[in-house]
């Protein structure tokens, strides 16, 4: 059998099978040092590490021992010693000094969080709420007031309120209307925290105290 040219002079070259791995660094401390909190009601700016801005610092440790003030750079190398991070806690513009605490951020983040979850549960402790519809009757809004004193009478601060949805809201003068009435039946024993009811997007609420409370 005679070759062409093309399949004698085509040389064959073994497969040859190549993998790349990539390996990622691994950082001792976090490199974003500036963290919003996530919080709706704060929004507080967390400086940690690197981003601290005041030369001096008061060192905090995670036992709340007060280490003493010392140079933010100082503060930087006892934080890194023990690989945790420095947290800043409050400014003082005027002296430009700072209060910071030797912590892990993940472990300050979540105290924090757990710290604004329990203030939040005692300020709703004594809070108690009613909802009910547009088109409620008068005796079931009569039997609800009288639910509403019993709380009162307990010391709670009541939250009603109504929710409407989709085309409900051109029934809005007949909620502002069961909001008077109920306003002008509890008159005696509680007041409203507004003259009128309040508005949010499609919630309309009134909050009343006893008038007892101090």
């Amino acid at each position: 059998m005679v070759q062409t040219p093309s399949q004698s002079s085509r040389p064959v070259w073994p497969r040859v099978w190549t993998w790349s791995v990539a390996v990622r660094p691994v950082s001792p401390r976090p490199t974003t040092s500036v963290i919003k909190t996530a919080s709706p009601d704060q929004q507080n700016i967390v400086y940690i590490n690197d981003k601290i801005k005041a030369f001096e610092v008061i060192v905090i440790n995670e036992e709340w021992e007060n280490l003493g003030q010392m140079k933010r750079s100082e503060a930087l190398a006892l934080a890194e010693s023990q690989w945790l991070d420095l947290v800043q806690l409050s400014y003082n513009p005027v002296d430009k000094v700072c209060t910071a605490k030797i912590t892990d951020f993940g472990k300050y983040l979540y105290e924090k969080k757990k710290t604004t979850k329990e203030k939040k549960k005692t300020v709703n402790k004594w809070m108690k709420q009613m909802k009910f519809a547009y088109w409620i009757g008068t005796n079931d809004l009569l039997l609800k007031i009288k639910k509403i004193r019993e709380l009162l009478a307990e010391w709670y601060t009541m939250r009603v309120f109504v929710q409407l949805k989709w085309r409900e809201n051109i029934y809005k003068d007949k909620i502002i209307e069961k909001f008077m009435f109920i306003q002008e039946a509890l008159s005696d024993c509680a007041k409203s925290q507004t003259p009128q009811p309040k508005q949010d997007k499609n919630t309309y609420s009134f909050l009343f105290t006893s008038l007892s409370k101090k």
